[in-house]
């Protein structure tokens, strides 16, 4: 009966070790999902940002033909009006 006893406490020592790596585990893949999610933000956010720059830079081109403004493609970038 004495062995098991020890057999027994053996086994509950096992299984609250398994827990706690178990715990861990579960602990690293739950920063896992968190970090993927807030790259997936991150993403959406630049190509969002990305879009509404393009829109914008195609608005100004629009209304700068209408203004008749032309712009110089050197160093500077510089807009000239006629």
């Amino acid at each position: 009966m004495h062995i098991c006893g020890q057999d027994r406490d053996e086994a509950k020592r096992q299984l609250t070790a398994h827990q706690k790596i178990i715990d861990k585990h579960k602990e690293m893949i739950q920063k896992c999902i968190n970090f993927t999610k807030m790259l997936l933000v991150e993403k959406v956010l630049t190509i969002q940002l990305h879009y509404v720059l393009c829109e914008c830079a195609h608005f100004v081109a629009e209304n700068s033909m209408h203004l008749n403004v032309v712009q110089f493609p050197h160093e500077t970038g510089g807009l000239l009006r006629h």
